[in-house]
């Protein structure tokens, strides 16, 4: 009968095991240099809205105010708490227990009855001596488990402040496209009152006068619409700073000029970095030495475990000559699992394969990372092109139109030509601002894809 005990056993054991035979070995452990958080609740820092907010502050009021990074801090104190909740089984357990009863017996019915008190009272202590690695398994699984919630932490602060810089630049370049139509709608003033004069002077007909009014009221049209874009926009930057919609809040804006000499790095290094920082991807890795964790401790739990116990009590007996007795018992035990119908043998296969499904996450979140990489840089590249080239495009326009002014005054060209310039110089305008803009923009934007968002801020 022993041996077939002893051969379902190892049959259950080898099963489990050759398993991780085929397991490629791709899982070394991960150490990112990342450190669990010892810090309480984060302070929140009162920030004056009536002052004029920096891009620091409405960054501190997203991070303060956004529901998903209390989420993401909360779920890494409950990681922490997994490690010492694992960390426990090292300990010895010490149980104390204490009972009474009152006890009535007869022989028959109707017979008399034989009243009897008892009462224990008594400690138990057990200790693990010896499970094969399975604790030690567990207790760096959780550590694993709270690397991948500190990760997961940072990474959904970058998407909160990734968020809310799309969001300022969106309300920068609104607000600036509308002082660039302010500028066209004074300026389009302006020819009003100088086709007036040359009426009025016999130099110019009433139809240029007419037509310099219809095209000031086009300007002021665009305006108002820029104006409604503005308060919007501005709107939803307050919501994505966790203020109300309503908040009356005064923006710093960016420089007119940006330094298209700051990159210098080249692509290749970009992914290197990327596959260094990027939080969402240190995440994933360690997943993955979490899954090759797993997989050792449900291996480890095969095997049989070696407890100690030591024991000790009074009990009594009302009916005893004594009355109560002391118990006190030392032994060691060993519990070995035989079957338990495959359910470890599963597990073991369940362990592997979620293992290899996150090596593929890991292999498809670094194609994704590079891709991110590369749309970013280059974009960037175009857009250090696009400053200069904007600058250059705004001082012609700019000469175009103050020579087309003086033209039309001096009676060379019409109303219609001198409209014309005053539009492409009000394009011009746009594009230089939009360039700028898109600029800082793409900067924030190839830092939060190679995950150093935050150190950059």
């Amino acid at each position: 009968m022993h041996r077939l005990i002893y051969l379902l056993f190892f049959s259950l054991l080898l099963s489990c095991s050759k398993s991780i035979v085929e397991f490629d070995g791709t899982f070394a452990q991960y150490q990112p240099s990342i450190r669990p958080s010892k810090k309480e609740d984060p302070v929140e820092e009162k920030i004056n809205l009536d002052n004029l907010l920096s891009l620091t502050n409405l960054i501190d009021l997203a991070l303060q105010n956004n529901p998903e990074t209390k989420y993401a801090w909360y779920r890494a104190k409950a990681a922490a708490s997994r490690v010492g909740l694992a960390k426990s089984e090292w300990y010895p357990r010490i149980d104390v227990r204490a009972d009474g009863m009152r006890l009535k017996t007869f022989e028959f019915l109707g017979g008399p009855e034989i009243t009897d008190y008892r009462a224990h009272a008594g400690a138990m202590l057990s200790y693990l001596l010896l499970d094969f690695g399975e604790r030690s398994a567990a207790v760096q699984e959780a550590k694993e488990g709270l690397k991948i919630a500190n990760w997961s932490r940072d990474w959904a602060m970058q998407e909160v402040i990734v968020k809310l810089l799309s969001t300022y630049y969106e309300y920068l370049t609104l607000k600036g496209l509308f002082d660039v139509e302010l500028a066209a709608e004074k300026e389009a003033k302006e020819r009003v009152q100088a086709t007036e004069q040359l009426w009025e002077a016999g130099l110019k007909s009433k139809s240029d006068v007419l037509a310099a009014k219809s095209d000031w009221t086009q300007a002021k049209l665009r305006l108002s619409n820029k104006n409604k874009n503005v308060k919007i926009a501005k709107a939803a930057l307050a919501k994505a700073s966790g203020l109300s919609i309503e908040s009356e809040i005064k923006v710093e804006t960016l420089p007119e000029t940006a330094d298209p000499q700051k990159i210098t790095q080249t692509f290749s290094s970009f992914i290197t970095e990327a596959k260094k920082n990027r939080a969402d991807l240190l995440a994933l890795k360690a997943e993955m030495a979490r899954k090759h964790l797993e997989i050792k401790r449900v291996k480890a739990s095969l095997w049989p475990k070696i407890d100690a116990l030591a024991k000790g009590g009074w009990e009594y007996d009302q009916k005893s000559p004594s009355h109560g007795i002391y118990q006190y018992a030392v032994g060691v035990s060993l519990n070995a699992p035989l079957f338990n119908g495959f359910k470890k043998t599963y597990e073991c296969k369940r362990a592997y394969a979620d293992a290899q499904s996150t090596l593929a996450d890991v292999l498809a979140k670094e194609q994704t990372i590079a891709f991110d990489v590369f749309h970013h840089f280059e974009t960037l590249k175009a857009a250090q092109e696009t400053i200069s080239l904007s600058q250059e495009s705004l001082t012609y326009a700019k000469e175009a139109y103050d020579a087309a002014l003086e033209q039309y005054e001096a009676g060379f060209i019409s109303i219609f030509s001198l409209i014309e310039l005053g539009k492409i110089l009000s394009h011009a305008r746009e594009s230089k601002l939009q360039a700028n803009i898109h600029w800082f923009a793409e900067m924030a934007q190839l830092a939060y894809s190679t995950g150093t968002l935050l150190e950059d801020l």
